[in-house]
């Protein structure tokens, strides 16, 4: 499947996950996303199949602005990092809601630490 697909699947998918967390956070599919983070270890596993090709290019590395730059050159590394940011981004929304759930802070105070 072509980068683009994948970059369209993966921010639908995580849109979708955002969605419910910020409209239905203590419907009973929602509170399971937020038990069991599917969504963030599919993101996740997508990251590992294409953060491989980090290995793949010549000059490309974390050690400077350039290198990642050089790396984010490539359409599937930019993907990789792209779905890396999803995943963390979506794991963070969690523990979020976790904390005010625990709390019995409501999402409208919760929610804007999300933005």
């Amino acid at each position: 499947m072509p980068t683009s697909q994948i970059f369209s699947l993966a921010s639908t998918i995580a849109a979708l996950q955002w969605l419910l967390l910020i409209i239905f956070p203590k419907w009973k599919v929602t509170q399971c996303s937020i038990k069991y983070p599917v969504v963030p270890i599919l993101l996740s596993v997508i990251y590992c199949v294409y953060i491989a090709g980090f290995f793949r290019i010549t000059g490309g590395g974390f050690s400077s602005l350039q290198q990642v730059r050089t790396l984010f050159a490539d359409d599937r590394l930019l993907l990789a990092g792209w779905v890396h940011y999803l995943a963390f981004d979506l794991l963070i929304g969690f523990a979020i809601i976790r904390s005010a759930n625990k709390k019995a802070i409501s999402i409208g105070w919760s929610s804007p630490a999300w933005y």
